[in-house]
């Protein structure tokens, strides 16, 4: 790294900031790196038995490989996880995946955490319609505070139950055990 010096009439007087030595690092695509790296080319796939689903278990090829972004001077942050997937069954479907975990997180912990988007995108779908989650007609912080952890413990309050419950009746939803709640309440 070199450093630039700061001019005498800048804040602060005479100082340094760190610059890249080489200015030519071309920014360079997901699927440049996953096709023509080196050492991407050098690490094995791996299959992983991601979840299993209605048509059956989830398998997928996997490499990861550390990269590094630049921040807003133009310098490498801290290293990420670049996962690349690559169904067993297709394999022109590959998924990438960008990582901010601790270096040592497994690759199991990081598919389960890349592959688990529907049911994210399902929780603040429910939380929107049943929970009034959309609802933040309030006009402080701390208002807003309030309505988010009453909403996100109804939520837990209706998930729990669901859990315990759902044995008996797997396709029981969130919407169903709020309208049961809704009847019981009165009791």
């Amino acid at each position: 790294m070199r450093y630039r010096q700061r001019g005498p009439a800048e804040p602060g007087g005479p100082a340094q900031r760190p610059q890249l030595k080489v200015q030519h690092n071309p920014l360079v695509e997901v699927r440049a790196i996953a096709r023509h790296s080196p050492f991407f080319r050098r690490e094995d796939w791996h299959a992983y038995h991601v979840k299993d689903a209605t048509k059956g278990p989830m398998v997928w090829h996997v490499k990861r490989l550390p990269v590094w972004l630049r921040d807003e001077h133009g310098l490498p942050t801290a290293p990420r996880h670049l996962v690349v997937a690559a169904s067993a069954l297709d394999r022109k479907e590959v998924k990438y995946f960008l990582s901010n975990a601790p270096p040592r997180t497994p690759i199991e912990t990081l598919l389960r955490v890349a592959f688990s988007r529907a049911r994210i995108e399902r929780m603040f779908e429910d939380g929107k319609a049943e929970l009034g989650l959309d609802h933040f007609e309030v006009r402080k912080f701390t208002a807003i505070r309030r309505h988010l952890l009453l909403s996100c413990v109804s939520y837990l309050f209706l998930a729990e139950f669901q859990q315990r419950h759902g044995e008996k009746n797997p396709d029981l939803t969130v919407a169903q055990v709020r309208t049961a709640t809704a009847q019981l309440a009165p009791l």
